[in-house]
């Protein structure tokens, strides 16, 4: 390829470029723009004012994002020897969007300025304390991906910073949850819309879907588990070990498992037995419960009384084929024999725990038309994953195919 051919091709990508970080730019603009309306509607109406603060801790992501695409136009206008646009196209947008945070700043100040005179009872000098307006606390909030591992350490941290902080409003809350999920806790939330009023849902939600004694403590129990042995003597080895051992056995401990050496044992068992078994198994006990190892094997027991009766029908029901099979020949006009089978076909469709019709819960319109809140208790209430919306299982262990990988409760709404 010669070399004019090569810089026809670079400019034009650089203006291609240009058009794309402009285009991102002006969408951080406009969002803005947006919590600067917001501000503006805060001053006159009190009851905007916490809508505004809530937008208003995105604010720097915007700012950010602005900046950084407002420097991709400059870098291509320069590949493009075309600074001059940029000084009096694009530097006039730089400034616009600055006296627009300006403004925004001396909204959010004025609000957290507002004073009260409060005069003493008893003969004390006049004081003047400040109003108890909300002052958003600078603090790193702690992150939680749906690493059942991780949960307790984040719902102490987050319940402490957070959601017991009376200074914070529940809108405010809603938006620090969102923005310290992701992954698979993210997904759990995410279907609730954003109001004061669903804050304490979604965090309820939350709490049922990765609050399970049993599978912190099986986590812990894996983590002791998968300890890679040690090959020789080492000061790290085996430091790493106790520390490994303690940790989580301390763990264990905390969650408040009585019988911790049953509980190792069941965890043994279930990890040998197949997977239908095991599902039925865990359908038959409560999910919060810590089964031990004699409540594994007193159900496997019975799985083997039920399998040794249908093997013994399932034995009849073949000789009886075979009969049928012999008798039911065709006679010389073509037709089959008096001998004749009746087959009976059981449904395999479930039926809707809502509505109790022959459909799966997410395929019921009743189920479609309530509303957020309605259907988050009602997942929450029959211990339903809100992922898949099945039982058995929770959103931390749900095996959904990755493609269907959204919240049942957004896609369906």
């Amino acid at each position: 390829m010669g070399s004019p051919k090569r810089q026809e091709l670079d400019i034009a990508m650089n203006k291609r470029s240009v058009v794309r970080a402009r285009a991102s730019r002006d969408a951080s603009l406009r969002s803005i723009k947006k919590i600067n309306s917001m501000g503006e509607e805060a001053k006159i109406n009190v009851e905007r004012r916490t809508l505004f603060e809530a937008h208003y801790l995105s604010l720097k992501r915007f700012v950010d994002q602005f900046e950084l695409e407002q420097q991709a136009v400059l870098n291509d206008l320069v590949e493009l020897d075309n600074v001059v646009e940029f000084e009096t196209v694009d530097a006039e947008v730089t400034d616009s969007m600055e006296e627009i945070c300006a403004n925004i700043q001396l909204i959010a100040t004025g609000f957290h300025k507002a004073v009260v005179n409060v005069t003493s009872n008893d003969n004390v000098s006049t004081g003047v304390r400040q109003a108890h307006a909300v002052v958003l606390p600078k603090i790193d909030l702690p992150k939680f991906d749906g690493n059942v591992l991780g949960w307790v350490s984040y719902r102490d941290m987050f319940q402490s910073l957070v959601h017991n902080n009376p200074d914070i409003s529940n809108i405010q809350k809603y938006h620090f949850l969102t923005l310290s999920l992701s992954g698979p806790a993210l997904t759990v939330v995410k279907a609730i819309p954003l109001t004061a009023d669903n804050y304490i849902i979604a965090w309820d939600a939350l709490k049922q879907s990765f609050e399970n004694k049993r599978l912190l403590a099986s986590a812990h129990i894996d983590k002791l588990f998968s300890f890679v042995p040690l090959k020789k003597e080492s000061l790290s080895s085996l430091s790493s070990f106790v520390h490994t051992f303690t940790e989580n056995v301390s763990a264990i401990k905390a969650l408040g498992v009585e019988d911790l050496a049953g509980f190792i044992l069941f965890h043994i068992g279930a990890r040998v037995i197949d997977t239908e078994t095991r599902r039925l198994f865990e359908a038959s006990i409560a999910q919060d419960s810590v089964p031990n190892l004699d409540t594994l094997l007193q159900f496997v027991a019975h799985r083997c009384k039920i399998l040794e009766n249908v093997g013994t029908s399932v034995g009849i029901n073949d000789k009886q084929d075979s009969i049928f099979k012999g008798s039911g020949k065709k006679n010389k006009s073509g037709s089959l024999g008096k001998t004749s089978l009746s087959i009976s076909s059981t449904s395999t469709t479930s039926k809707c725990l809502f509505c109790q019709h022959e459909h799966q819960i997410y395929r019921c319109f009743g189920f479609k038309r309530k509303s957020v809140t309605v259907r988050c208790k009602f997942v929450s209430d029959h211990s339903l994953c809100f992922i898949c919306l099945k039982s058995g299982h929770s959103v931390a262990s749900c095996t959904a195919p990755s493609s269907i990988y959204i919240p049942v409760l957004a896609q369906h709404l």
